[in-house]
């Protein structure tokens, strides 16, 4: 019998950051087959931590892409590095910036984005030609005027924020809505 000391075994090779990219239909199923694919990926890749608040996500913002914008396909795309996971919503309904706003107690539409403010460690809206663009890297071959709708997370899933912000709204500044930028 032969036995293998881990200590002088090579590392396993894992790039810094991995890159997915996952597109879907703008149907009424969309939603659930994106979180499904963004959770279930992330649970492959050791992120379990992160994928139910990926999960809740990924659900409103692709809801948001395929309720208001005319977009026949939705892409997402998912990049996982060290201690963070970047994910974004494209569609090709740039027209409209997303918006968060005051949702009233009997409204069941209008929470998503206070969901995304209270849990991401930073999101923002971008389209690929802007030089300030923070997540520029995230999928420069983008087409044209499309827009991007993007969150970012700790790898571990540590929330962004309290609950408390749902009530409270926004921050002020920095790179997006939120006023926070991305972990790492």
């Amino acid at each position: 019998m032969t036995t293998v000391d881990e200590r002088s075994a090579p590392p396993a090779h894992r790039p810094v950051r991995e890159s997915y990219r996952f597109s879907v239909p703008s149907t009424a199923t969309a939603p659930r087959v994106a979180r499904e694919m963004v959770a279930n990926l992330l649970v492959l890749l050791g992120h379990e931590g992160a994928s139910e608040v990926a999960r809740l996500l990924v659900s409103e913002l692709v809801t948001n892409a395929h309720a208001h914008t005319d977009t026949r396909v939705i892409h997402l795309d998912v990049v996982v590095g060290p201690g963070r996971v970047v994910v974004a919503v494209w569609d090709a309904g740039p027209a409209r910036r997303p918006e968060m706003r005051a949702a009233d107690g009997e409204d069941e539409t209008g929470r998503g984005l206070r969901l995304v403010d209270a849990l991401a460690a930073g999101w923002g809206v971008g389209w690929p030609a802007e030089p300030t663009d923070p997540v520029d890297h995230i999928a420069p071959t983008a087409p044209a005027g499309w827009k991007r709708v993007w969150f970012a997370l700790a790898a571990d899933g540590a929330a962004g924020r309290s609950a408390a912000a749902l009530a409270t709204g926004p921050g002020a500044g920095g790179d997006g809505p939120s006023g926070r930028r991305p972990a790492g």
